[in-house]
């Protein structure tokens, strides 16, 4: 969860850089770089990670490099999330 977080702040400060969308700079206002404790850090992740849809469909089609570097990151952030979930599938799937 720590590993998404530090994620989802990096990506969301990018996305400032290219996208001046108030949800962006409220998002990041209301998060910390440590949250205290698992449930915190739990909602934080979730309240940010609720953006990452918006910010794909907020770029606009350019051949910017910035605009550009950010959809890799949004697409980094997408695969990385996805192995993180299968993680946890195949931790819980050795307990059954």
């Amino acid at each position: 969860m720590i590993e998404e977080h530090a994620e989802l702040r990096a990506l969301l400060t990018q996305a400032l850089t290219v996208i001046d969308d108030p949800r962006l700079r409220e998002a990041l206002a209301g998060s910390t770089e440590s949250p205290t404790g698992p449930k915190a850090l739990a909602a934080e992740n979730e309240r940010m990670r609720r953006l990452v849809p918006m910010l794909a469909r907020l770029l606009p089609l350019t051949t910017d490099e910035r605009v550009l570097e950010l959809d890799a990151a949004i697409r980094a952030y997408i695969r990385n999330q996805h192995r993180r979930d299968q993680a946890i599938v195949q931790v819980g799937a050795l307990g059954w």
